[in-house]
């Protein structure tokens, strides 16, 4: 099993990393702050705080676009070979074509041009009528709100309307995706995962990054983000064997904060 893992802000990057048994190698393919990571076809997206890169399948940089600095991407998701990219400080989500990386559109909310709600992760359903977005808040400048105000929303993209809460009393919340029509996120100020309302894992520091396959649940944990400083909380990525959930190997980085988790074959 390989993957691709983004770290952002203080010594951050792209890593590769690769599984062999329970040995692993490391290699960083990317220098500077990286936020979301997407497969595109048989290429990946990575996007950095004010930039998106497309990568071959050996990994090189074949194509980027820098954007201006009030953008500040996060988490991102690609779909009929658009990339959609959560532009949090602008309250909206762009549209992106991967041929030239033109920007084609956009999802706004209200109110454009603040980070209000502080939208952070998406995920598209497989029909691509509805997506899944984390956010810090649905109401209200988050920054104003009590911790626990995140929520995850379901998101009609063909009314262009947010369609409900699904989750809600959230703290932090990010990574929002979706295995076998189970929702897990990280509820990343409290350390947990979870699936659906269930928390199925709790790790030593902030939780964000996030993959999930029929063995493994990989998480990632940060160490700048500290709530409880004497715990452990190195930066680094949890795999968690989910039929033998004792199973915990911790694979630490030489980096501050996980942002993304995308395993590839």
């Amino acid at each position: 099993m390989k993957l691709l893992v983004s770290c952002v802000n203080e010594k951050g990057g792209l890593y590769k990393l690769e599984w062999n048994g329970d040995t692993y190698s490391l290699k960083k393919i990317i220098e500077g702050s990286c936020r979301g990571v997407a497969r595109y076809n048989d290429h990946f997206v990575a996007v950095m705080d004010h930039a998106i890169l497309v990568l071959n399948k050996s990994l090189d940089t074949i194509r980027g676009k820098q954007a201006h600095a009030e953008v500040e991407y996060h988490g991102v998701f690609v779909h009929n070979d658009k990339a959609y990219i959560v532009e949090t400080k602008l309250n909206t989500i762009g549209i992106y074509d991967l041929s030239d990386l033109s920007r084609m559109g956009e999802l706004s909310f209200d109110p454009v041009g603040q980070d209000v709600n502080h939208i952070n992760d998406l995920y598209i359903d497989d029909q691509g009528d509805r997506m899944l977005l984390s956010m810090f808040t649905l109401k209200g400048l988050w920054r104003n709100q009590k911790e626990n105000s995140g929520v995850i929303v379901k998101y009609d993209l063909k009314g262009n309307t947010i369609e409900g809460v699904l989750f809600q009393h959230l703290s932090r919340p990010h990574s929002v995706i979706r295995h076998k029509g189970h929702v897990y996120y990280c509820n990343s100020a409290t350390f947990e995962v979870k699936k659906d309302n269930d928390t199925i894992f709790t790790a030593d520091g902030f939780t964000r990054g996030l993959a999930v396959t029929d063995r493994y649940l990989y998480v990632g944990q940060s160490d700048s983000r500290l709530i409880v400083p004497a715990r452990n909380s190195a930066c680094g990525i949890y795999r968690i064997d989910r039929n033998e959930k004792r199973d915990k190997l911790f694979i630490p980085l030489p980096s501050k904060e996980v942002y993304g988790i995308l395993p590839y074959h």
